[in-house]
């Protein structure tokens, strides 16, 4: 266990997830309103009827406009001013407030769908075994409301455009929000944190590792050389034990030999 500690390489720390879900309640309330407004202006019957047609006649009358151009640069004619007056008004201020409120509204959309397309999940691999267990199971809950959450918005955000194209009809969607799981990105980014709180104790755990080794081993040397003194200790003695008897008969007989 402790050789196994000590063989272990660390895993670099990852970076939490960065994504909060959007407020579901404030889209459900402010984009009915933009579907069903009333722009007021004078319309001019086929522009209403073809959007196409419309968006390229906005376009050119904002650009002769901005140029300060009175001549046509499509027939090279001069601009009759009765023409000029009659696009103006049916392009009013109104509606062009209006447009951009859409496109605005649109564009808030859009950057919250490039948000989930940010998103990075770090793999599983990458994660210390032991925070990273519930890791798959928390990851495909949070694939299914990403994936909810990007349906819902494509759709409001088609609805928008469809307005747009439709600027003097209104557009009818029932919009509720998505069903979704909110606390999936903080517990993953729970899992992320033990990971990284065991990379930070990474360098604790080694050291800690490295010195129940070194205990370890010192015992054990310890231990072996207690058990040859020992032996040393008792081969001596048998030694000594084993030549006594020889002595003790020499002197003996040394002492016979005086008596007599």
């Amino acid at each position: 266990m402790l050789l196994d500690r000590l063989k272990e390489k660390p895993k670099p720390k990852v970076d939490e997830i960065d994504y909060e879900f959007p407020d579901f309640k404030s889209t459900v309330d402010r984009v009915p309103e933009l579907l069903t407004t009333t722009v007021v202006a004078a319309v001019i019957d086929v522009l209403k009827n073809d959007s196409e047609l419309a968006s390229w006649m906005r376009q050119g009358l904002v650009l002769h406009q901005n140029r300060g151009i009175e001549q046509c640069q499509f027939c090279e004619k001069p601009l009759s001013k009765d023409r000029v007056t009659a696009l103006e008004a049916h392009f009013s201020d109104e509606y062009e407030k209006f447009v951009q409120h859409l496109d605005q509204r649109v564009k808030e959309l859009q950057n919250l769908l490039a948000a989930i397309a940010k998103i990075q999940v770090p793999h599983k691999l990458t994660l210390d075994d032991e925070p990273g267990a519930d890791f798959d199971s928390l990851e495909a809950r949070l694939k299914i409301a990403l994936a909810s959450v990007k349906k819902w918005i494509s759709t409001v955000v088609q609805a928008l455009n469809d307005r747009k194209q439709r600027v003097f009809d209104q557009v009818e969607l029932k919009i509720e929000p998505p069903q979704v799981d909110l606390g999936t990105v903080e517990q993953l980014n729970v899992v992320i944190r033990k990971h990284n709180q065991v990379c930070d104790d990474f360098g604790t755990r080694t050291r800690t590792a490295r010195m129940h080794q070194t205990i370890s081993w010192t015992a054990g040397i310890l231990g072996s050389l207690q058990s040859t003194a020992c032996r040393c200790r008792s081969k001596r003695s048998n030694d000594w034990m084993a030549r006594s008897p020889d002595r003790s008969g020499r002197s003996s007989s040394i002492a016979d030999r005086l008596r007599s």
